[in-house]
């Protein structure tokens, strides 16, 4: 959904993207206090190894994908700004450490991974959320209240997308639901299994709908999709023991898969834009199919290389966290 955004913008004005980040933002919450709670604990050391195997998770891959970046924006710049002017070699000392450190980079108009202003916001959530905001259900309740009001008041003061979206005070609702989620799921009802269609239905309907065709998308539309990801993380919870061990290796092979597509698309269709159409982007959605099975392709290499790899030093942390 957020290739389709990124690729396809000269096909159709969509925010499609967005109907995709804010529910990971939701579902970061919610693992966030999950992981917190009971695989690490809320001790010092519990919260040092959960913030360090964030690090872990996010970093090694990140520096991969930004080593890309480095590599088509010194080669390629043209076709590089030409679908993404912000993928550029930073100008400054200060916009070279939120290149490389990723705090800053939120604001920063020059990102060599464009898509890396998220990872801003999410290394700031998670530690929010592992030193007070995950901590106590009561915190958690007082926390998504006044990310409530603020979007509340963002809409009726006319706020610009961007106050709404990209900063902090705007991702907070997605990631305080997550996280109050996670402290009232027991007073959940269990859902059938018919659920999942019907939920995964009306998310995707409500994206393609409104993402693509509702001109007021970005101005609220995003929003109820919050509330049908939750339906959907419900209506999941109550079939993923039931996968067999294959499905539970393609879900966790896509899930991480996820996170590398987020971040190579760019870079990837750079390097399409000038092999394959000559340094000029291409109309409608053709730069999109295009650039897909290379991104999946770049994908699948990043998480075998970044990630796997470092399998065995995020269990020793979460084995050192338990470690009494």
């Amino acid at each position: 959904m957020v290739m389709l955004q990124h690729l396809s913008s000269r096909a159709f004005d969509n925010y499609t993207g967005s109907y995709a980040v804010f529910p990971f933002l939701m579902l970061l919450g919610y693992f966030g206090a999950l992981g917190l709670r009971e695989t690490y604990g809320i001790t010092i050391r519990g919260t040092a190894a959960y913030l360090l195997n964030r690090a872990v998770r996010i970093y090694p891959l990140y520096y991969a994908v930004l080593s890309l970046c480095v590599v088509v924006a010194v080669w390629l710049p043209d076709s590089a700004t030409e679908i993404n002017p912000v993928l550029r070699l930073p100008d400054t000392a200060v916009s070279w450490l939120h290149n490389l450190a990723i705090f800053g980079l939120n604001q920063d108009l020059i990102r060599l991974v464009p898509t890396a202003w998220f990872l801003d916001i999410a290394l700031t959530a998670y530690i929010g959320m592992s030193l007070l905001l995950a901590r106590s259900r009561y915190i958690a309740y007082a926390w998504l209240v006044g990310s409530v009001a603020y979007a509340v008041y963002s809409l009726v003061a006319g706020l610009p997308y961007a106050d709404r979206y990209y900063s902090l005070l705007g991702a907070s609702l997605p990631v305080s639901m997550g996280v109050v989620y996670y402290y009232v799921q027991g007073a959940m009802p269990r859902l059938g299994r018919w659920h999942i269609a019907l939920s995964l239905g009306l998310f995707g309907a409500w994206a393609a709908f409104s993402g693509l065709f509702w001109s007021g998308c970005k101005d609220y539309g995003f929003y109820p999709s919050l509330i049908l990801a939750m339906y959907v993380l419900a209506a999941a919870q109550t079939w993923q023991t039931a996968l067999p061990g294959w499905l539970k290796r393609l879900d966790s092979v896509m899930g991480d898969m996820a996170y590398a597509m987020f971040l190579c698309h760019w870079p990837v269709a750079s390097l399409i834009v000038h092999f394959v159409f000559e340094g000029s982007e291409p109309d409608g959605a053709i730069l999109f199919l295009t650039a897909m099975l290379p991104t999946v392709a770049v994908a699948l290499l990043l998480v075998f290389v970044c990630r796997w790899s470092l399998d065995g030093l995020r269990k020793q942390v979460r084995r050192w966290a338990t470690t009494t």
